[in-house]
C-alpha cells in the first residue's frame, strides 16, 4: 500500500510540473481562496495576491507580444504580396499595443524604401483611395441626377451635375447634359421676361 502512495505522490509531482503557464492564475487564486478560507496569516494571503498580480501581468504580456508578432508577420506578407498600403497598416496597428515597437518601425521603412524603389509613394496609395472614392461619388451623383430628372426637379439636376463635374470635368454625357438643362433654364428664363 505504502508504494502506491509513494506512485501517485510521485505521478502528481510530476504532472504539476507540466502545468500550463496559462493555468498558473487559476491555481494562484485557488491558493488564495484556500489560504482564506484556513485563516492563514495575512502575510500569506498577500504573498498570493501578490503572484496573482504578477502573472497576470505576464500573461497579458505575453499575449500582447503574440499579437504583435501576428501582426507583423502580416504585415511582411503583405509586402511580399506588394499590397504595401496592407503592410503599413498591419505594421502600424502594432503602435497601439507597444508605441515605442522598434520592429514594426523599421518594417515601416523598409516598405517605404521599396515602394521609393518602385516608384509608388504614399502619395499615390492616397490619390489611388480618392480616385476610388471619386468614381463611386460620379456614380451616386448619376443616381441622384437620374431621380431628379424623373421628377422634375431640373435645377437640382442640374446642381448635381455640375458637383459631377467637379470631380469628372471629361465626361461626356455629363457635357451635354449640363447643356441641355443650361438651355432649357435660358429657355425659360427668357420666357420669363417677355411675359
Amino acid at each position: 500500500m505504502m508504494v502506491n502512495d509513494v506512485n501517485q505522490d510521485s505521478q502528481l509531482h510530476s504532472r504539476n510540473r507540466h502545468i500550463n503557464p496559462k493555468h498558473h492564475f487559476t491555481l494562484i487564486a485557488m491558493i488564495l481562496l484556500l489560504c482564506h478560507s484556513l485563516s492563514v496569516s495575512a502575510l500569506a494571503r498577500d504573498n498570493a495576491f501578490e503572484q496573482v498580480k504578477k502573472l497576470e501581468k505576464e500573461y497579458s504580456a505575453e499575449r500582447a507580444e503574440t499579437t504583435i508578432d501576428q501582426l507583423l508577420q502580416l504585415g511582411d506578407e503583405l509586402r511580399d504580396e506588394k499590397k504595401y498600403k496592407q503592410a503599413l497598416e498591419a505594421y502600424e496597428e502594432v503602435f497601439t499595443i507597444d508605441p515605442g515597437n522598434v520592429r514594426a518601425s523599421a518594417k515601416i521603412d523598409v516598405v517605404r524604401q521599396v515602394m521609393q524603389r518602385e516608384g509608388k509613394d504614399e502619395t499615390g496609395i492616397v490619390k489611388g483611395v480618392y480616385e476610388e472614392e471619386a468614381k463611386n461619388k460620379v456614380i451616386s451623383y448619376w443616381t441622384e441626377i437620374r431621380d431628379y430628372l424623373k421628377e422634375e426637379k431640373y435645377g437640382q439636376a442640374r446642381f448635381t451635375l455640375e458637383k459631377l463635374l467637379l470631380l469628372d470635368p471629361f465626361n461626356q454625357e455629363a457635357i451635354q447634359l449640363h447643356e441641355t438643362l443650361s438651355k432649357r433654364f435660358r429657355e425659360n428664363d427668357e420666357a420669363g421676361e417677355a411675359l
